[in-house]
């Protein structure tokens, strides 16, 4: 074609230059997903979940005329307690 081995390395780089441009260019358009949870909120509503499933254990257990120790009750109320002070910040 009549061009230099410096001229075509030189024109290669400028394709190569301009095809990189246009490519970072299109990846600014892409949005970043957003997601509607966290770790921590997955985790804070599977806490919740197993304290809801106790609180219906324990109130069957009483509907049943079976007495749980006034330690685990003590103890479960204080969980709770802790579980709904993180819920509410």
């Amino acid at each position: 074609m009549g061009i230099t081995e410096v001229v075509s390395i030189q024109l290669a780089y400028a394709v190569s230059a301009i095809g990189r441009l246009g490519g970072g260019l299109l990846f600014r358009q892409i949005q970043e997903p957003t997601y509607p949870s966290t770790v921590r909120h997955e985790l804070t509503r599977i806490v919740s979940e197993d304290i809801e499933r106790a609180q219906d254990q324990l109130e069957q257990l009483e509907l049943r005329g079976e007495s749980i120790g006034d330690e685990f009750q003590e103890d479960f109320d204080g969980i709770v307690g802790v579980t709904r002070k993180k819920e509410d910040e």
